[in-house]
């Protein structure tokens, strides 16, 4: 090889080294706050806060189990594990932080 192909794999090789670090490093960062948010997410349940009046939610929550009706736009009545994801989902989007998200679990 050459003088100029060397320092070409050279260079190639240093980047393809910088990018395995650097996602190594994420992932291994990403690993410690997932850890620690569910250890918060335990820590700090406990129902709603004092003050708060959660009745106009359960009002709609029943009226909708209740009332609603399937069409073939609707596609198919949700089960209760989706509707509370769906309520999380709601809370999280109050926020207004387009990198406040909720994933339900997989």
């Amino acid at each position: 090889m050459t003088k100029t192909r060397w320092k070409a794999a050279g260079v190639l090789g240093a980047v393809v080294l910088a990018f395995a670090v650097g996602i190594w490093a994420g992932v291994s960062q990403h690993g410690l706050s997932v850890a620690e948010a569910q250890v918060t997410t335990v820590v700090g349940a406990g129902g709603p806060p004092p003050g708060v009046d959660m009745s106009q939610f359960w009002q709609a929550y029943n009226l909708l189990n209740q009332n609603f009706v399937e069409t073939h736009a609707s596609g198919t009545v949700p089960t209760q594990q989706q509707e509370i994801y769906g309520a999380i989902s709601g809370l999280t989007a109050s926020f207004g932080d387009p990198y406040t998200v909720f994933f339900p679990p997989s």
